[in-house]
């Protein structure tokens, strides 16, 4: 069962509201209280930057999207983890089903469930539904943050057996990108 980590008195962000403790790192007395964590999580502003460049070079507004919120990710992971508050962590959690709901935008798109032509309202309207579920039932995180990578792959089987000629590179891109914000 997951529980609100409780800072020690006398500790810095002592009295502010904490975030639930799913991390395997030990927080520390400390103004940076995961220190390993936080150099995991400061690695993810390299992928986030070669992803928004990539986009800016290729004229894409979906890898300048992608990239424009790994950078969010990036920026929320490093404070939630040097921090252990509630709203950064939330902001972690969130800005990552962010990213998820532009991919499954593509998809929905190539499956042509829609004509929208950028996926921010798409994304937006999901997300704060997202997020409201996120910030009323922290418990469910872990539920939600599987259940939409679960949704992904199944949007993009899909995809791939109806189209086995589609070009994979962005998707991997950002799948590893992924990978690499649950892994570290």
């Amino acid at each position: 069962m997951l529980e609100f980590i409780h800072i020690p008195e006398g500790c810095p962000y002592y009295g502010f509201v904490t975030t639930l403790d799913m991390t395997c790192e030990e927080g520390l007395c400390a103004w940076v209280r995961q220190p390993a964590n936080v150099v995991s999580s400061l690695i993810f502003f390299i992928p986030a930057h070669f992803i928004f460049w990539q986009g800016i070079r290729e004229k894409s507004e979906i890898l300048k999207a992608i990239g424009l919120v790994s950078l969010f990710i990036a920026i929320a992971s490093t404070m939630a983890h040097a921090t252990h508050l509630r709203l950064l962590g939330f902001a972690d959690f969130t800005f990552q089903y962010l990213l998820i709901y532009i991919l499954l935008w593509m998809n929905s798109k190539r499956l042509l469930l829609h004509n929208l032509q950028t996926p921010w309202l798409f994304s937006f309207g999901l997300w704060t539904l997202t997020a409201l579920l996120q910030w009323f039932y922290p418990q469910m995180s872990l539920i939600i943050y599987f259940s939409l990578i679960a949704l992904l792959l199944t949007s993009e089987g899909i995809n791939w057996k109806r189209s086995p000629s589609t070009k994979y590179r962005d998707f991997f891109k950002c799948g590893g990108l992924l990978l690499i914000g649950a892994v570290l």
